[in-house]
């Protein structure tokens, strides 16, 4: 029984984590090339960058944390 339960919270922390991660990235611009970095810099303003900067690295934060989360509940399996 606890080892199910074990296994369901190690695959929803690792979900939670790893998708926070993509959208961390997708906002943040990180698989962008340099052209598409310069022409998202030129077209919004300096609080739309803001607001996307602190938004991507929340999610970064609850992604890592999450996916430090499923190691542990891992290693405890």
């Amino acid at each position: 029984m606890l080892s199910t339960l074990l296994e369901a919270m190690f695959y929803i922390f690792f979900l939670i984590g790893l998708i926070s991660l993509i959208i961390s990235g997708l906002v943040l611009g990180t698989w962008k090339t340099g052209p598409d970095n310069r022409a998202d810099h030129y077209s919004q303003s300096k609080e739309q960058r803001h607001y996307r900067t602190n938004f991507g690295l929340k999610a970064g934060g609850i992604g890592i944390l999450s996916a430090l989360i499923a190691v542990c509940i891992y290693i405890i399996q």
